[in-house]
């Protein structure tokens, strides 16, 4: 079975049949150019979209849960995630392999706070086969914070069932302060694809960031800003401001626009201790009127029961 943060991935992507594609402006700008339509038969098919703000934020978190398994992979606990890291941290002091579970190596270079490991042929005794290479940084950030970034070449972990995750990019991983639960992700160009079941869903992240301005036992507060390209082109998706989930309202609060090449659905979201709701309107031509509005659950809006829903958004 795939590890729970990529199994998120392939529910929240579920609504489209998805393909990777590289996306860019012809001028060599940066950003990247939309692409991807918005329906505008009626509000209800144009909320259809509204599964890319989930896939996208999910993909981030399935980036931690590649370096997680690489680091843990030869744990005394491979669930032991901070252990993993230590001990990695502690002999890639020199160039040196290690021999995977069943047969093939892992080739690994660095020094205390990097890490270079290139799977090669890696069967593990449960039969799943991990390909590719992952570099990785880690270093202190203040007093009470820490930094960490990874590029991912290519990594491939298939289960013995034929499940794959393969994931290509980089990913930057800030936590400002442990106490206050404040971090950040960000990432230039990240790519993952899902096979389940002799399925293959693939979305691609551009100008990735994610931010949690502050997390406690009263709240989470976030916002977020991404380009996502799935097999119906590419859209800009953002937080207008910061996103907040109180632990008695049943959802978020706060404002998700998703922009398409001719349309900017905006979802504002209201929740109190009985009900979350996403009231939308749908700018057709971006001239900044409503052309349709409508409501629905936030739930039905992100396409998945409203537990699940609430943790890709500000975990």
């Amino acid at each position: 079975m795939l590890r729970t943060s990529l199994k998120t991935l392939v529910l929240t992507v579920a609504a489209s049949t998805l393909a990777a594609c590289g996306s860019g402006s012809d001028s060599g700008d940066s950003t990247p150019k939309v692409t991807g339509q918005l329906s505008t038969d009626s509000i209800e098919s144009a909320a259809e979209v509204g599964t890319v703000a989930v896939s996208g934020v999910s993909a981030g978190n399935a980036s931690q849960e590649g370096l997680g398994y690489a680091f843990s992979t030869y744990a005394e606990d491979e669930s032991d995630y901070e252990e993993g890291i230590e001990q990695r941290r502690l002999r890639a002091q020199f160039s040196d392999s290690v021999a995977c579970g069943q047969s093939g190596e892992i080739r690994f270079s660095g020094s205390e706070e990097s890490v270079s490991m290139t799977f090669l042929q890696c069967v593990n005794p449960d039969g799943s086969y991990v390909s590719g290479s992952m570099q990785a940084q880690i270093s202190e950030s203040g007093e009470s914070g820490i930094r960490m970034s990874a590029s991912y070449n290519d990594f491939t972990i298939t289960e013995a069932s034929g499940d794959s995750v393969y994931i290509n990019g980089d990913f930057r991983y800030t936590i400002a302060n442990f106490l206050s639960g404040e971090m950040s992700i960000a990432s230039n160009r990240f790519e993952s694809r899902v096979t389940e079941n002799g399925e293959t869903e693939s979305i691609v992240l551009a100008n990735y960031s994610y931010n949690v301005v502050s997390s406690s036992a009263s709240g989470i507060e976030s916002n977020y800003d991404f380009y996502i390209t799935t097999a119906e082109g590419t859209y800009h998706v953002w937080s207008e401001g910061n996103l907040t989930k109180n632990s008695n309202n049943q959802g978020l609060v706060g404002t998700v626009k998703i922009e398409g090449v001719n349309a900017i659905l905006t979802a504002t979201l209201t929740s109190d201790n009985q009900s979350a709701t996403a009231n939308l309107s749908l700018d057709i031509d971006k001239d900044g009127t409503a052309d349709l509005t409508g409501e629905m659950t936030q739930a039905e809006f992100f396409d998945e029961p409203l537990a699940n829903a609430e943790e890709p958004l500000l975990r």
